[in-house]
C-alpha cells in the first residue's frame, strides 16, 4: 500500500498490442494509441516528429539515461566454418580497416541528428571502468589509414576497384541487419555500405526483420551481424564482462565452455582461440569467484586494456538523446527514467505507483 492505504498497483490491468512493423509501432504512439513508447522507435531520428505530435497524440516527451554503450556493434563470425573468411576476419588489420573506413561524425549527423559521438565497445565515460584507450581507438575517419590496413589483409582488386580473396574472386561481406529491433540500422548500415566500397570492400546488406534474424545469424552466408552495446553503465560492466570477449566466434566459445567449464558436448565445433584470448576467458571465470571491489577492478581493467590489444568488436556511437513518449493520462512517471538491458529499465521506476487520470484521457 501507500502513505495513504491505497492498494499497490494502482494500475491492475496491462494490454500489450503485438506491432511487428517498427512504422505501425510509430504511428500507433503518434495517434495516441500507446502509453508509453517502445525505445525500437523512440531513437533520434524519430524525435522531431514525436514533438511535432505531441498535442494531437496527447503525448509528453520525457528524456532517458541510457545505460548502453554504444548505438550499434559490429560482431564479425570470427570462427567462421569457411577457414579463408575466418583467416580474414581474424586478421586485426581487417578489423582496423574497417573501423576507419568508417564515417561515423557523417552518420551521428545525418542519422542520429548530432546526437552522439565516435565511440568503440567500452565502458561510458561515467562508468567505474572507464577506459579511453578502449572507447576511442580507431573510431577517426581515416580513408588512407583504412587502406593501408586492408591492404595487408587484401591487397588485390579487380577492374573495379573492389577487393579480391585469395582465390581471385572478389570477396563480399554480408552483413545481416535487423530492421525489426532498429530500423535506424539500416539506414547507418546504408551509409557504412557506401564507407567500406570506397576503400574497396564489395559490402552486401542482408535486412531481415526480428522473426527470423536469430535463426539467419547462424547460417553460413552471413560474416557479421550488429547489435546495440548494452551494459555500460555503474556496475554493469563488471556484471557482464563475457560480453568483451568476441560474441559470435562461437568455435572459441566451445573451447571456452569445454576447457574452462568442463562442458562435454559444446554446442558448436571446438577452435582454439589466441593466447591473448584464452587469457581473457580465464580472467573473465576468475572475476566470478573474485571477492571485494578492489580485486574485482583489477580484474576487470586487465580484461579491458586486452579488448583494447586485440579490438574483436566495431562500435560506432555513444548513445545521447534519448527519450520517450508518455500518454498525459500516464501519471507519477519520472523524468528522467533510466534504460537498459541488465538495469532493466525502465521497469525499476515503481510501475506500481503509475495512475491514470481519467481528466487528460
Amino acid at each position: 500500500v501507500d502513505p495513504a492505504c491505497n492498494q499497490l498497483p494502482y494500475i491492475d490491468l496491462r494490454t500489450w498490442t503485438l506491432a511487428t512493423d517498427p512504422e505501425v509501432r510509430l504511428l500507433k504512439t503518434l495517434n495516441g494509441e500507446e502509453y508509453f513508447s517502445e525505445r525500437s522507435i523512440s531513437q533520434p531520428p524519430n524525435k522531431a516528429v514525436f514533438f511535432e505530435y505531441q498535442e494531437t497524440g496527447n503525448y509528453r516527451l520525457i528524456d532517458v539515461i541510457n545505460s548502453d554503450l554504444n548505438v550499434m556493434l559490429v560482431h564479425m563470425k570470427l570462427t567462421h566454418p569457411d577457414a579463408v573468411r575466418a583467416q580474414i576476419m581474424q586478421d586485426k588489420n581487417f578489423r582496423i580497416g574497417l573501423s576507419h573506413a568508417m564515417d561515423r561524425q557523417n552518420i551521428i549527423d545525418t542519422v542520429y541528428i548530432g546526437q552522439g559521438e565516435p565511440y568503440q565497445r567500452a565502458p561510458r565515460p561515467e562508468a567505474l571502468f572507464y577506459n579511453e584507450r578502449l572507447a576511442k581507438e580507431h573510431t577517426e575517419y581515416d580513408v588512407e589509414g583504412a587502406n593501408q590496413a586492408l591492404d595487408a589483409v587484401l591487397p588485390d582488386k579487380d577492374a573495379e576497384g573492389f577487393r579480391l580473396a585469395p582465390n581471385g574472386e572478389r570477396f563480399v561481406f554480408n552483413v545481416l541487419v535487423n530492421q525489426g529491433f532498429r530500423p535506424d540500422w539500416v539506414d547507418v548500415m546504408g551509409i557504412v555500405k557506401l564507407n567500406w566500397e570506397a576503400v574497396g570492400l564489395a559490402t552486401n546488406l542482408v535486412v531481415v526483420g526480428d522473426d527470423v534474424w536469430r535463426q539467419r545469424i547462424r547460417e553460413d552466408d552471413v560474416d557479421a551481424y550488429v547489435w546495440a552495446g548494452e551494459n555500460g553503465t555503474g556496475l554493469l560492466p563488471l556484471v557482464s564482462a563475457g560480453e568483451y570477449v568476441p560474441e559470435a566466434a562461437w568455435g572459441w566459445a566451445a573451447w571456452e565452455a569445454v576447457t574452462l567449464r568442463g562442458v562435454a558436448e559444446p554446442a558448436d565445433p571446438v577452435v582454439e582461440p589466441p593466447a591473448e584470448l584464452q587469457r581473457q576467458y580465464e580472467l573473465t571465470a576468475r572475476l566470478r569467484q573474485a571477492i571485494g571491489i578492489e580485486a574485482q577492478t583489477d580484474i576487470m581493467n586487465e580484461i579491458l586494456e586486452l579488448t583494447a590489444d586485440q579490438f574483436y568488436t566495431i562500435g560506432l556511437s555513444l548513445p545521447k538523446g534519448d527519450y520517450r513518449a508518455v500518454n498525459n493520462a500516464l501519471r507519477n512517471v519520472p523524468n528522467p527514467v533510466i534504460a537498459g538491458w541488465l538495469y532493466p529499465g525502465p521497469s525499476p521506476a515503481n510501475f506500481e505507483t503509475f495512475y491514470l487520470d481519467p481528466a487528460a484521457q
